[in-house]
């Protein structure tokens, strides 16, 4: 018990601030970008608790049109 304390007083003070200043910066470039799957590199899936890709996950990024 003691020993779970002692690690919690060693989180940054700001940490909950940036975490959620990353979800805010992360919504608003979805809100302008559209992701798109590259069709000429295809994800190589590896089967664990996770999914995971062996050769990452390559994406596409396209400006979305502003509604006038």
């Amino acid at each position: 018990s003691f020993y779970i304390s002692r690690l919690s007083l060693k989180n940054c003070i700001g940490q909950t601030f940036a975490m959620n200043e990353m979800k805010v910066v992360t919504a608003l470039t979805l809100k302008r970008y559209q992701l798109m799957e590259d069709p000429e590199i295809k994800p190589k899936m590896v089967p664990r608790l996770v999914l995971r890709s062996l050769n990452g996950i390559h994406v596409k990024i396209k400006p979305v049109e502003p509604d006038l």
